[in-house]
């Protein structure tokens, strides 16, 4: 299975929009656990999640424990992490980092960055169209290609003296899983339709910033001798922030500030 199919197996729709936000964003991601290929695999899919755009910085498939400082880099970076004892206190020293999101792929749990960040500019549009490819009942593949159903009950293990002595174990779904109300559904993407899903977010990627920058774009024509010369174009950012609703500029500002 592809990076992104092994992430989008477990993960809820909501969460993946919001770890898309926090890569357009250029926060720090660290994929974390103790098999080295799904690490490499999903490592090397979030890069892919905002195209049109490009990730500009770091990406480290795996991070060997003699470059492990990298992880206090102040260059934004997404990296895996095999679960080695120096890396496992590494991250723990950035535990309280404010803008590092951190996914551990073995105990299928997310650390969210401390720093309040804002929601994707049309976030609903994003939700309402992902959720064409999810069901309220988590699907997984067993090795032998047939499909394994699972309700929507989450088990909950809290132990604070065992999170302590271990980064990963950090708290990550914890509190929103809790705050759930209980008529609330979770949506899961079908593992059948892991394509068709990474498709949609590049036509909403698309439709949602792309599209808006052709008309944000001002030219300078000269006409000389009955003839017109195009001198230079530039795009104007008031123009292109000014497509956007309101309660999408705050995602909106501070994208202009790393695209």
């Amino acid at each position: 299975m592809c990076g992104r199919g092994q992430l989008l197996e477990w993960i809820i729709l909501e969460d993946i929009v919001r770890i898309l936000s926090l890569i357009f964003l250029e926060y720090d991601v660290i994929v974390a656990g103790t098999e080295v290929e799904p690490i490499v695999r999903i490592v090397s899919s979030f890069s892919h999640l905002i195209f049109p755009f490009a990730w500009m910085f770091l990406i480290l498939a795996i991070v060997p424990d003699s470059f492990v400082d990298i992880l206090g880099s102040p260059v934004p970076f997404i990296a895996g992490v095999f679960k080695s004892e120096k890396c496992v206190k590494k991250v723990f020293e950035l535990d309280d980092s404010e803008n590092i999101l951190i996914i551990d792929i073995d105990d299928k749990t997310i650390k969210w960055p401390t720093q309040k960040h804002p929601k994707i500019a049309c976030n609903d549009l994003y939700i309402n169209s992902l959720k064409e490819f999810c069901t309220t009942t988590k699907k997984t593949m067993t090795q032998n290609g047939s499909e394994c159903s699972h309700s929507n009950l989450l088990i909950i293990h809290n132990n604070d003296e065992k999170r302590k002595r271990n980064p990963f174990k950090a708290n990550p779904l914890i509190n929103k899983i809790k705050s759930l109300n209980k008529n609330k559904k979770c949506f899961f993407f079908d593992p059948e339709k892991i394509d068709a899903v990474v498709d949609c977010v590049f036509k909403l990627n698309q439709t949602v910033f792309t599209s808006k920058i052709y008309p944000s774009i001002v030219t300078n024509i000269k006409n000389k001798e009955n003839k017109c010369k195009v001198v230079g174009s530039m795009l104007v950012d008031e123009l292109y922030v000014s497509q956007f609703e309101k309660n999408d500029l705050p995602f909106v500002n501070c994208f202009m500030k790393t695209q």
